[in-house]
């Protein structure tokens, strides 16, 4: 039973108070009813025209009013004392919630469709009680029509909706996960009447209907499910006499006991679903506002499936990793229609997170060249993110520039940078150019050039600083790798008179072994830089690239 007790109304105002008295009032007088309070058991039946006006069936059977109005929590006692009905119950998210479920069509399978074409509707737990019944043994007919929900045969999505609740009687389960729709064989509108057989020993008869989260929540509005219920009619298995005397004290005793318990049971299993519900939706909420702004993103690439880029690249297989930024590691994969991609693993340890995850997504739509490395698509499936770039073959930037000299270009842009002639680095054929932003783009090219994925700017940042929208951070120090390397280098007090000697080698050996260098061209993973096509002032001899830094560092 729902009986809501309000205690300590210390400081409450004169008009919450008078409300709490009422409360008060008519709690008692229903834990009276129920507890056996009555002089004598007065009746033995009732009929009960669940969330309607009162009418009468074919069979003669008088079906009393019971429409009133009902909120999250109420209950209410009819004025002849031989029922009453408790509901508790809110609906999740639903603006302006009805407890009462109407419908104009015609009821299939009976001879009275205007009992059915309204319903009580709850969504959480719905009692309804008979009060000072004779003891003994009684048949209850319970009427049932799906006026909710479209014909399961239908070809819409409301058609999948689903009803699921439990039926009790005095306290023991008869029906669960009870479906109206398909107990009248995946039929709406069509009349079900379920018939019990229930004892009454302390001159009440407890009918319980209860929403245990089953069955679908937000068809065909958000925030609609629980049970529904027509009618209830009540008749005696035996010949009334009507003569029972009051429940005796020991009963009443014991009666009160099991009602405190079945009170207590029933505030804390609906309070537990209701907070479960409320954290489940908001949880669900949140994941679907997220994944709306990674797809509301447009131009919009096209979308992989988790699976099929797993297949891609073997299950991401170490062997086929090409590199790993601040985002996360990249591996090279083969797609169904042959085309060679590079998957780039949103890592979870990642400190860029989601949201340049987005960012990343959007810049790489909106800007396309034909010098920057293509998006074919992404990847989202809970916190799996991934992103699908084109692969290219053609080694690094510097053999690009230096084909017929392989040196290393990297060493000598930071060489330029130490020594403040990083316009060096520009092609001498540009007579006239914006010195400013040459050195903006060298800097941001520096930049991405660092080890460690943190030090390394996301592609957002890039974007931002080329468009001068934010400064270019401070470079300081030449990537660990560079520093580690043991250099040859015969041209450190080369630069004189503001002019930089070329002293390269003419070693035909390559620091970059175009077969293993990083085959995307991307600020997290690899540095981008245009360079001025003359021989580097170092002469590196050893160690060869591959062999100091190995595969994959």
């Amino acid at each position: 039973m729902q009986l809501m007790k309000c205690d300590n109304r210390e400081g409450t105002n004169p008009r919450l108070s008078s409300k709490l008295d009422t409360l008060h009032s008519l709690r008692k007088k229903l834990e009276l009813s129920l507890r056996g309070g009555w002089p004598y058991a007065h009746d033995a039946n009732f009929s009960i025209k669940c969330g309607g006006k009162e009418m009468t069936s074919s069979e003669g059977v008088l079906f009393e009013a019971e429409n009133s109005a009902f909120g999250p929590a109420s209950y209410y006692v009819v004025d002849t004392k031989k029922w009453a009905v408790s509901n508790v119950g809110l609906f999740f998210q639903r603006i302006n919630p009805a407890y009462v479920e109407t419908s104009f069509a015609q009821i299939d399978n009976t001879l009275d469709p205007g009992i059915f074409q309204t319903a009580r509707l709850c969504p959480g737990s719905l009692r309804y009680y008979g009060l000072g019944l004779q003891n003994g043994f009684y048949t209850v007919n319970l009427y049932f029509a799906e006026i909710g929900f479209e014909n399961g045969s239908s070809v819409t999505w409301e058609s999948l909706a689903r009803r699921v609740f439990d039926i009790y009687l005095q306290g023991n389960l008869q029906l669960k996960d009870f479906d109206i729709r398909k107990e009248a064989g995946g039929a709406s509108n069509r009349a079900v009447q379920k018939n019990f057989t229930a004892q009454v020993s302390e001159n009440y008869l407890e009918i319980h209907f209860f929403w245990a989260g089953k069955g679908t929540c937000c068809i065909p509005e958000e925030g609609y499910y629980g049970p529904l219920i027509s009618a209830i009619s009540v008749i005696p298995d035996f010949q009334p006499t009507v003569s029972s005397l009051p429940p005796t004290t020991a009963s009443r005793k014991k009666n009160k006991t099991g009602l405190i318990v079945g009170i207590l049971v029933s505030v804390g299993v609906v309070s537990f679903l209701l907070i479960f519900a409320v954290f489940y939706f908001r949880r669900k909420r949140s994941g679907s506002k997220e994944d709306e702004e990674l797809l509301g993103i447009g131009p919009r690439p096209n979308t992989f499936s988790y699976a099929e880029l797993r297949t891609a690249t073997e299950d991401f297989n170490p062997e086929n990793k090409l590199g790993e930024g601040g985002f996360g590691p990249v591996y090279k994969g083969v797609l169904l229609d042959g085309r060679v991609v590079g998957v780039k693993q949103l890592s979870v340890a990642s400190q860029q997170g989601k949201r340049h995850f987005v960012a990343e997504i959007a810049t790489i739509s909106a800007v396309q060249h034909r010098n920057l490395v293509k998006l074919y698509g992404f990847c989202i499936e809970g916190d799996k993110k991934l992103l699908v770039y084109e692969y290219l073959e053609n080694g690094s930037l510097d053999q690009a520039l230096f084909d017929t000299e392989k040196i290393y270009l990297l060493e000598w842009a930071w060489t330029l940078h130490e020594n403040n002639r990083v316009l060096e680095l520009v092609d001498p054929t540009l007579t006239i150019f914006d010195r400013d932003e040459a050195i903006r783009v060298i800097g941001i090219a520096l930049l991405c050039t660092q080890a460690s994925p943190s030090l390394r700017p996301p592609m957002s940042r890039v974007v931002n600083m080329l468009a001068g929208d934010i400064e270019v951070s401070t470079i300081t120090t030449r990537p660990g790798y560079l520093t580690d390397w043991q250099f040859n280098d015969i041209t450190s007090d080369s630069v004189k008179d503001g002019i930089l000697t070329s002293l390269a080698s003419k070693d035909t050996n390559s620091l970059i072994d175009s077969s293993t260098a990083p085959s995307m061209v991307d600020s997290s993973t690899a540095p981008s830089m245009v360079a001025d096509p003359i021989p580097s002032p170092i002469n590196i001899t050893q160690p060869m690239l591959h062999e100091i830094i190995g595969d994959g560092r």
